[in-house]
């Protein structure tokens, strides 16, 4: 159907109150749609070929289509359909990696038959597919006067069948009300207030503010990019030509936002997912070494398999693994994989995952080989593919002697310098600060060089809350400033200080920092509980080591350099900028 039709096309009526399988108008008006007088509350089986076809007809659909068409797409993508009071009132948006704007949705028209003389009513739905790019979507319900607004984000989790509402609506409780309760039941309501959360599991659900007449129903379907087990056949990756993972920055990844017609999109077919219970667990995190995932999607860049090769480094908040992703090879035999773990709630760890590809991204069209290179993400399941980079990190013991110091000789300490600072410079153009400077954040080798990993940390001020990038980082690498001023002392400058650490190490002034008695940043920070004075002494006392050593650097240019980088009060540090201008490190004295 085109445009004009989707404009023409009738408003629901509130009386067919639609998704409710309790009314019995709306049953019969969609058995008579469908031809199910048993299974008319089976919404999208997509299994059942009489429904399919019987759907079809109800939408409206004047020819027969082979399996395939838009309704698999459906079947295999809409994670969401919204079906507002008023669709005139309603706006849809995603949650994007900076870069890439997903399609708002499409709009389209449910028909069938209310009585025997064929008059036809329309029922109009929007239906929201999750992509690669987006985590979440915000939507807007506007009522009959110009204050009466109801927002909300709904948020995608990877691990679960439920979504995760948030009220956006300012100073307003909204309503949530699931749908479709056996008659015998009170309805199940929740009060979600200015900024909290609800978890809505697959099913219908009304959400409303009443005292401002603002309502759309929502139908969360189950999670869409894993193929049922129960259908599970052979992968039809192979033998076809080799695909592309596309990137935030990719200009051939953009669609047209607007109403049209449905695509013709080819049948996916199930394939089977090896170590991995679809239903109950997270697909990446949860994938056992040696075996292999597919995910599907209709979309370029959504189908494809994931091989977990050999486990890198796992943490509270991430596991980052080697992997094999079918549509980035052979151009890249391997890829490292890292995927968030679901801590908190998928508000939190959504927000993390958008910065972090948002920013790195952003940093990746650069190209520079100093920085690694972000090479695919998945939002569907909070993963990053990045570049393979065959060299330990500085914190490796490949680079530490028996005692901890480095390893290495003066002209690698010279390289990662020389790198670091070209990197950094480019990344504080950028508006960009790492906030997480580490030996155990830079790989090194001879032959490539120096090369800046790890942007899960990063800010560039527009994204981030103080709580997930200025109160967490590693803390012999946290500059002397965030001891005054807490909570705004980091940025570029802390970045510089931090290199001039890592070159205190580099130097042989300092072991291994990492192997020194730690602390909880986040005690400095808010410098209250428990914890907080002896963090603070700590701290304190790891910065008079730092500037201990700093006084006792030679006379070298080099060391003349790490000397400013270290520079306790800020106006008296370098910044990045200078110390990459001259490029002329290669000539430093030792």
């Amino acid at each position: 159907m085109d445009h004009d039709q989707l404009e023409g096309a009738r408003s629901p009526v509130t009386s067919t109150q639609p998704f409710d399988d309790d009314d019995e108008s709306y049953k019969t008006r969609l058995a008579a749609a469908l031809g199910h007088h048993d299974k008319s509350t089976q919404v999208f089986d997509s299994q059942d070929p009489a429904y399919k076809a019987h759907l079809q007809a109800a939408l409206g659909q004047q020819e027969p289509q082979p399996v395939g068409t838009f309704l698999d797409a459906v079947d295999e993508g809409t994670r969401l359909l919204f079906l507002p009071s008023d669709p005139e009132s309603f706006e849809l948006k995603h949650a994007d990696v900076e870069g890439y704007q997903s399609p708002a949705g499409e709009w389209m028209d449910l028909r069938w038959e209310v009585d025997e003389d064929e008059s036809v009513e329309t029922l109009r739905v929007l239906a929201v597919a999750q992509s690669v790019y987006n985590v979440a979507c915000d939507a807007t319900v506007r009522g009959a006067s110009a204050t009466a607004v109801l927002t909300f984000r709904v948020y995608f989790d990877p691990s679960s069948d439920d979504v995760s509402l948030r009220n956006t609506t300012h100073n307003s409780t909204i309503l949530v009300i699931r749908d479709g309760q056996p008659h015998d039941s009170r309805p199940q309501v929740t009060r979600v207030y200015y900024s909290s959360a609800a978890q809505l599991g697959p099913g219908q659900w009304e959400i409303s503010l009443p005292s401002h007449g603002c309502t759309t129903k929502l139908l969360v379907l189950h999670r869409r990019f894993l193929p049922p087990l129960a259908y599970a056949g052979p992968s039809e990756q192979s033998g076809k030509k080799r695909g592309t993972l596309p990137t935030a920055r990719d200009p051939g990844a953009k669609r047209v936002r607007g109403a049209g017609p449905p695509v013709n999109i080819r049948t996916l077919s199930a394939v089977r997912n090896q170590g991995v219970n679809a239903a109950t667990s997270h697909p990446l995190i949860d994938l056992q070494t040696g075996r292999t995932i597919e995910l599907i999607g209709s979309r370029r860049g959504e189908k494809y398999s994931v091989t977990r090769i050999e486990n890198l480094s796992d943490s509270r908040s991430s596991s980052v693994w080697r992997a094999i992703i079918s549509i980035l090879t052979p151009d890249h035999p391997s890829v490292v994989t890292k995927v968030l773990k679901p801590i908190g709630n998928a508000r939190s760890t959504a927000t993390m995952w958008l910065r972090e590809t948002s920013i790195h991204s952003k940093l990746s069209a650069g190209g520079l080989p100093t920085i690694v290179q972000l090479l695919g993400l998945d939002a569907r399941v909070h993963s990053l593919y990045l570049e393979d980079i065959a060299a330990p990190s500085l914190a490796h013991r490949a680079w530490r002697g028996p005692d901890d110091y480095f390893s290495g000789t003066p002209a690698d300490a010279r390289r990662v310098l020389d790198d670091m600072a070209s990197a950094l410079a480019f990344v504080h153009e950028n508006g960009v600060a790492h906030n997480d400077i580490k030996p155990g954040n830079i790989l090194f080798s001879p032959a490539r060089g120096a090369v800046l990993i790890d942007f899960g940390l990063s800010s560039d001020g527009t994204r981030g809350s103080v709580a997930e990038t200025q109160t967490a980082g590693t803390p012999w690498y946290v500059p002397p400033e965030f001891l005054r001023h807490s909570i705004t002392g980091r940025g570029p400058p802390g970045d510089v200080w931090a290199l001039g650490v890592v070159m205190l190490y580099l130097r042989h002034r300092l072991p291994m920092p990492d192997k020194s008695t730690d602390w909880h940043i986040w005690a400095v920070a808010f410098q209250r509980g428990p914890d907080a004075a002896a963090a603070i002494g700590r701290m304190a006392t790891w910065l008079k080591k730092v500037e201990a050593e700093r006084t006792q650097l030679g006379s070298s240019q080099m060391d003349e350099v790490i000397r400013q980088m270290t520079a306790p009060e800020r106006p008296e540090r370098v910044t990045i900028h200078a110390v990459v201008g001259p490029r002329a490190w290669a000539g430093l004295g030792t």
